[in-house]
């Protein structure tokens, strides 16, 4: 079960192109994906393929794993990095537009729930 979250995003991805989704930009907000033990970096940065693939608009992500996503981004993908998913809260909403699809990801440990609050308010 510790790869159920890596599998699950990379086998959803495809799903979420939004190729079915009309939306103006395609934004993912990911939080880290826990317990994936001294690979964790590795793990995280292998969703760079589909993410460009799938031509995601943006990448908005939280804690010390995405950052390793992050960083391998094309600049024009990077949408922001946080240090947790509180801060990314208080911010996402200003880095939202009206038209936009987003889907908010993460273990439940990463508390991406806070992200999915702040957006609905």
């Amino acid at each position: 079960t510790i790869l159920f979250s890596l599998v699950t995003l990379k086998h959803f991805l495809p799903f979420l192109s939004f190729s079915k989704v009309k939306a103006d930009r395609h934004i993912l907000c990911l939080g880290d994906m826990l317990e994936l033990g001294n690979q964790s970096d590795e793990l995280h940065q292998s969703l760079v393929n589909p993410i460009v693939e799938q031509n995601m608009s943006l990448l908005y992500c939280c804690g010390p794993h995405m950052k390793a996503l992050y960083d391998v981004l094309p600049a024009d993908r990077q949408g922001a990095h946080y240090e947790n998913s509180a801060e990314m809260a208080k911010e996402i909403k200003k880095m939202l537009k009206s038209g936009d699809a987003v889907l908010v990801k993460g273990s439940l440990g990463s508390k991406m729930k806070m992200v999915v609050e702040a957006i609905k308010a």
